[in-house]
């Protein structure tokens, strides 16, 4: 019976014909035959609803589309968390901000003209405490998102990415999960890394195996102090 989702097949007069078969040397001897009759007979492989030159050119196209995925997925996930960032650190000075005004208003009318001259500069100091803090304390995970999507295989891509204190949590999809463990436990600033779900793997007809994985990867230090910079 001949392959369902991926074949060789003859075109005859720029039209497929009936022959089909999973290995190209399978279809020599027929292929020579029309040949015959019809000299612009050609053989070409059919993957995912069209027709290629060969298998290899269909698995590099689809690698380019993965990856293709993979970089406007990162690109989204990285705009994503910026305004998500600018948003936090914009409400937190807001808030303390008003906490200020509050504190201020409510000590005016209790100490003397030299108390709220010291106040007012005890205010002033408490803000850009306040301010630096906020600096530190907000995550920026730009570098980070660049150093996962740098040190992952060319045919993996990211499903799922989140941030957790010192870590991120990384969920998605390869030819071989092995490799994306690897690549990024020697990925600079990467501390330590652990499966957090066991390997699933799927197998359509016609296609190589996927394999999706779940990690949870830690940062060293430097590398968070670099995230924010």
């Amino acid at each position: 019976m001949p392959p369902r989702f991926a074949y060789w097949t003859i075109l005859a007069g720029g039209l497929p014909t009936a022959f089909r078969a999973a290995l190209r040397e399978e279809l020599l001897p027929t292929f020579r035959r029309i040949q015959e009759k019809h000299p612009d007979a050609e053989m070409k492989y059919f993957a995912r609803g069209r027709l290629w030159a060969s298998p290899e050119e269909a698995r590099q196209a689809a690698e380019l589309r993965r990856a293709w995925r993979q970089v406007t997925w990162l690109l989204s996930a990285a705009a994503v968390l910026l305004v998500t960032s600018s948003l936090l650190r914009v409400v937190d000075v807001n808030r303390e901000l008003a906490h200020v005004r509050a504190t201020r208003a409510t000590m005016a009318g209790e100490v003397g003209q030299v108390l709220r001259a010291r106040t007012n500069v005890s205010g002033i100091d408490r803000l850009v405490e306040l301010l630096c803090e906020i600096r530190e304390r907000t995550p920026r995970w730009s570098s980070t998102i660049v150093t996962v999507a740098t040190n992952l295989p060319l045919d993996a891509h990211v499903l799922r990415l989140s941030s957790g204190g010192d870590s991120v949590t990384l969920e998605g999809a390869t030819t071989r999960a092995a490799d994306v463990l690897e690549q990024l436990r020697a990925a600079p600033g990467v501390m330590a890394l652990h499966a957090s779900a066991p390997i699933r793997v799927e197998t359509n007809a016609g296609e190589d195996p996927t394999e999706y994985f779940a990690i949870v990867v830690r940062l060293a230090p430097a590398a968070l102090r670099a995230g924010r910079q």
